[in-house]
Formats: C-alpha cells, structure tokens, sequence
C-alpha cells in the first residue's frame, strides 16, 4: 500500500495529536476546519483513503468513528 499523501500526512498527524491532547478523535468537521476546507467532502475523501490504505479505521456513522490502526501508529512514530 501507498503512502499519505502530504495532505493526508498533515490530517494523520493532527487526528494523532487530537486523540493524545483529547483523548477521542476529531469529528469530520474538525478537521474540516483545521484543514481550511469549505465543506466536509474533502475531508471525507481523505479519511477514506487513510483508511484504504491501511492508517485509520473509519466508522463513518459515528460522528467521532476514526481510530488509528497500528500502521497508523508507526507512521506517526516515523513522522515525530
């Protein structure tokens, strides 16, 4: 599986920091705002493809379903 994409990098690591600081993860919405994004599909692509590719599990009916995988995890550790 593929990497983040830089964008995708950049909500990783603040669904990271969000989750350690909060300690439950940001809405879509949330990072919609982080993000700068004028609505929530931009953020949803993205988080879909986090999880495809392995670094979130999504459960898109729960307004706060995003949960880091271990590969998730290790990116990050990486990244820090």
């Amino acid at each position: 599986m593929s990497k983040p994409s830089p964008v995708q990098r950049q909500i990783l690591l603040y669904i990271a920091d969000i989750i350690d600081t909060k300690y439950q993860p940001p809405t879509r919405r949330e990072i919609q705002a982080y993000m700068g994004y004028k609505d929530v599909s931009g953020t949803t692509w993205h988080v879909k493809e986090l999880a495809r590719k392995g670094y979130l599990f999504n459960h898109a009916k729960l307004p706060r379903g995003l949960r880091m995988t271990d590969k998730g995890r290790a990116y990050i550790k990486e990244e820090q």
